[in-house]
């Protein structure tokens, strides 16, 4: 049943992302056929990242504290090598904090607090439960995005995906086993 709902997951998060049809060119195909190949990859080492970390976060016996700062300096690392190689000569005339408008800041601070949710939800539930939450999070997104940019249309489609997600994360949620109590 479990799987059943991943697969129902899966249809309705594409439904729920689907931009309605459009005419491809066509010499298209070869970019279509690169497109899919680069999406199927990225869901390969997604789901194997995601096992990696829910294996490397359990299996420890240091803190969620510690694992989310040693992660975030990986992060913190990369980030700086990359902004000294592609904008080195802005950071240096302009300073760091340039062009920070209050919602920039609020997004970096809500990226945070979603890593640090992440961390938890991976410590104390498993990967398949924050793949279901991340799908429940587009839906919500793209929701909000239809009243509040007003750039997204209210389809059958997305009427499809997100009750076929709904459904899905019931249907995970029910056929889960219970954990056993030791007495």
């Amino acid at each position: 049943m479990q799987w059943a709902s991943l697969l129902m997951l899966t249809i309705g998060v594409a439904f729920v992302q689907w931009k309605g049809s459009s005419t491809p060119d066509s010499g298209s195909d070869g970019s279509q056929l690169v497109g899919l190949s680069c999406i199927l990859l990225a869901c390969c080492t997604s789901g194997f990242s995601g096992v990696f970390l829910e294996k490397m976060i359990k299996n420890t016996n240091q803190s969620l504290w510690i694992r989310n700062f040693q992660l975030a300096f990986c992060s913190v690392l990369v980030g700086t090598v990359n902004l000294i190689f592609s904008d080195l000569g802005t950071l240096l005339r302009d300073g760091f904090f340039t062009n920070f408008a209050p919602i920039v800041v609020a997004a970096v601070i809500s990226q945070a607090y979603g890593g640090l949710l992440i961390g938890m939800v991976m410590k104390y539930a498993d990967n398949i439960v924050k793949v279901f939450t991340t799908s429940i999070s587009i839906i919500i997104s793209s929701f909000i995005s239809i009243f509040y940019f007003r750039d997204l249309q209210l389809t059958l489609t997305f009427a499809i995906g997100t009750a076929l997600v709904c459904s899905a994360t019931v249907i995970y949620s029910l056929s889960r086993p219970s954990p056993k109590k030791t007495d």
